[in-house]
């Protein structure tokens, strides 16, 4: 009996091991994963023998191709589901990572804003200490100024109303005295 339609392209024949001819009526290529209905959509009604019946050999095939592809394609749908799973771990563990780098990130900022603020701080404290001790410099000197000033009045005023001032002078004695006593005797005159 010969097959009711034109099965090339979908069911080729090859000889068998019986040498009948029949074959098993499948191709190897078919034998790859076929995508989804590629192999279960084939236009089976070509295929048909006159008496609307599959030959044994050919729908055995038929069936356990099915059941393979079913088969398959569960255990892909297994495979996607488990790899689904796997990146949706992966990604709440990636999520953690990124908001305890943010943490990190943030609290980093504040350190350093908190370090540049003191040292700004620092650098202020370092500029008015050299603007104190500047100032503690200049009232020192000032100071110097003034003692080296009350001292120079001192000695003036001293030399103009002690009879003795002149005295060191004199290594002589005898002539001290002498200029003791004219400085006596003109403070006389004046008041006299």
């Amino acid at each position: 009996m010969e097959p009711n339609g034109d099965c090339s392209g979908h069911n080729r024949r090859h000889p068998d091991a019986s040498g009948d001819g029949i074959g098993i009526g499948i191709s190897p290529r078919h034998y790859q994963i076929p995508k989804e209905g590629d192999f279960m959509n084939m236009k089976l009604k070509d295929c048909m023998w006159k008496d609307q019946k599959f030959h044994p050999q050919r729908s055995d095939i038929l069936s356990e191709f099915q059941r393979h592809t079913t088969n398959i394609q569960s255990l892909m749908n297994e495979k996607i589901f488990d790899i689904v799973e796997a990146y949706e771990r992966r990604i709440k563990l990636l999520e953690k990572d990124l908001e305890y780098y943010q943490k990190k990130h943030q609290s980093i900022e504040e350190e350093e804003g908190f370090l540049s603020h003191k040292s700004v701080l620092h650098r202020n404290q370092e500029k008015t200490l050299k603007d104190y001790v500047k100032k503690v410099n200049l009232l020192e000197a000032k100071l110097k100024m003034l003692e080296l000033e009350k001292q120079s009045r001192v000695s003036t005023k001293d030399s103009r109303t002690s009879p003795n001032a002149s005295c060191h002078k004199f290594v002589d004695n005898e002539s001290c005295k002498e200029t003791q006593q004219s400085h006596n005797d003109r403070l006389n005159l004046q008041v006299s």
